[in-house]
């Protein structure tokens, strides 16, 4: 994990690039989208995380998880796992001393979830064949909402897409889109 200090404004992140966290929250697949005639891009198998708190309004916090297989597949498929057990307290969120956070993804932010990856990844025009799952978040019960979490996913799939392993690049796409 990589604590991200230069995203200004009193902007907060953190990153995970090969580990994300592992939790007791059990998932459900929720939402499925599937984008057809993938092109020859290629990704590495890949997993990130990307915890975000940006101190704006009421809407200013998120945790969201991918994991990227490629396949042969021609396709891109989009899961958006949600949670069937939204208990378990992260206690050492960003926000934890302002807000009480809960591991999982909320039903309510799947759609916005898939819809969000869909459209970035057609206006990244990359198409890479494989499987993206949306599968660990963790949202707050007062500062969470569809618009954080679209913009988590829309910084998460740039960071896929990107394909950059280096810190200060992977940094510099969180801040320049925030």
């Amino acid at each position: 994990m990589v604590e991200l200090n230069n995203l200004g404004k009193h902007r907060k992140g953190r990153i995970w690039d090969g580990k994300i966290p592992v939790t007791n929250t059990q998932y459900s697949n929720s939402c499925k989208r599937v984008i057809s005639s993938a092109t020859s891009t290629f990704i590495d198998k890949r997993e990130l995380a990307l915890e975000l708190y940006y101190p704006r309004n009421t809407s200013n916090y998120g945790m969201l998880g991918v994991k990227f297989v490629p396949n042969d597949s021609n396709e891109i498929e989009v899961v958006v796992n949600s949670s069937k057990n939204i208990k378990e307290v992260y206690s050492t969120s960003l926000v934890s001393e302002y807000d009480r956070v809960f591991f999982g993804i909320n039903k309510e932010y799947c759609n916005t979830i898939a819809d969000s990856a869909v459209k970035a990844i057609k206006e990244s025009q990359k198409y890479p064949s494989g499987k993206i799952e949306f599968c660990i978040g963790a949202y707050s019960e007062v500062g969470s909402s569809q618009i954080v979490f679209s913009k988590l996913t829309k910084i998460l799939i740039e960071l896929l897409l990107a394909n950059h392993k280096e810190h200060y690049v992977m940094e510099k796409i969180v801040s320049e889109n925030m």
